[in-house]
């Protein structure tokens, strides 16, 4: 598990220098034992969020598209090719807000040598 430090932007600095852009942190912790002075750290800054979505895991599926194909897993055990809409999206999960319903399974992995194919049988 990653570990993870909240906290909230309060500042952009007004220039960038060598294609750098700066900004301040205010941490929800004061004091943490994960930091130390000239530490270099990974921020993931979140511009939006929503609650109660069907979201499913970050994959190679993923275009970048706000909609595109996916297969999904039916009950008969086959993939069949879907068109979805994509709504907000981070390294791990992407959020699906048409097509798919809560607990269907989706192929995330590249399948675009099927993009002609609408249903597929997959074997175990």
């Amino acid at each position: 598990m990653k570990n993870l430090l909240r906290g909230n932007l309060t500042s952009i600095q007004p220039s960038v220098q060598n294609n750098v852009l700066s900004f301040d942190v205010a941490l929800d912790t004061k004091a943490s034992h994960l930091l130390r002075p000239k530490l270099k750290v990974e921020v993931f800054l979140v511009t939006a969020a929503h609650t109660n979505v069907v979201r499913v895991a970050n994959g190679q599926a993923f275009s970048g598209a706000s909609v595109q194909d996916l297969f999904v897993l039916n009950k008969s055990g086959k993939a069949e090719r879907r068109t979805v809409k994509i709504g907000l999206s981070n390294f791990d999960f992407v959020e699906i807000t048409e097509g798919i319903k809560a607990g269907e399974n989706v192929i995330i992995s590249d399948m675009s040598n099927y993009k002609n194919i609408t249903e597929l049988e997959i074997k175990p």
